[in-house]
């Protein structure tokens, strides 16, 4: 009886331990997702939108190149390697993906030069409702009241927005409909 009540407590600390940290990873994650845009916009200032998007790519592959090289290699050491060929709808579907999220990223470095860091975030991040708009149109999802209140109130606050750009005329509508058309192709991309 005393080793099963220690083994419950041992098991309750390590699932405690583990709730902790995936606290602290989705905290972590945040903090600095939520910088992104300030360093896109820091970065432009030096390298322009199209050269800063192309740095975090070049940077990425490095970075995942190097990581698929160690993972085949520890494969090949316990010979649990299985290749087999990309089908040519997978290559297409990867394709796909890659020239996505391209637009999307390059859209949204872009609109960050033309509107305020603020303004082209808030935009760029309402890509949940075109998500949900695709499930209506493609796949007749139906939604109930609150959460369709909910995207109202969304597409409200981001006209609202829209609407204080246009009234004082200084052409950072452009770039919230540069941000708003990166949300568009963001869906699409399993990255965001």
């Amino acid at each position: 009886m005393f080793t099963s009540l220690r083994l419950k407590l041992t098991q309750q600390q390590l699932l405690a331990t583990e709730t902790m940290w995936a606290i602290a990873a989705l905290v972590g994650g945040m903090f600095f997702i939520s910088f992104g845009p300030i360093f896109i916009r820091l970065s432009e200032g030096e390298l322009g939108p199209n050269a800063t998007i192309f740095n975090r790519f070049w940077l990425a592959t490095v970075v995942f190149g190097l990581w698929n090289i160690l993972l085949a290699a520890r494969q090949e050491q316990n010979h649990t390697i299985k290749r087999q060929p990309y089908s040519m709808r997978i290559v297409g579907l990867l394709l796909a993906v890659g020239i996505a999220l391209s637009a999307g990223l390059i859209l949204w470095a872009w609109s960050e030069t033309k509107t305020s860091v603020a303004n082209s975030t808030l935009m760029h991040y309402l890509m949940p409702l075109f998500v949900v708009l695709g499930g209506w149109l493609l796949w007749g999802r139906r939604f109930d009241k609150r959460f369709i209140l909910g995207m109202v109130i969304a597409m409200a606050g981001a006209g609202i927005l829209g609407v204080s750009d246009i009234s004082e005329a200084n052409g950072q509508l452009i770039g919230d409909l540069a941000a708003l058309l990166s949300a568009l192709f963001f869906p699409y991309t399993p990255c965001w």
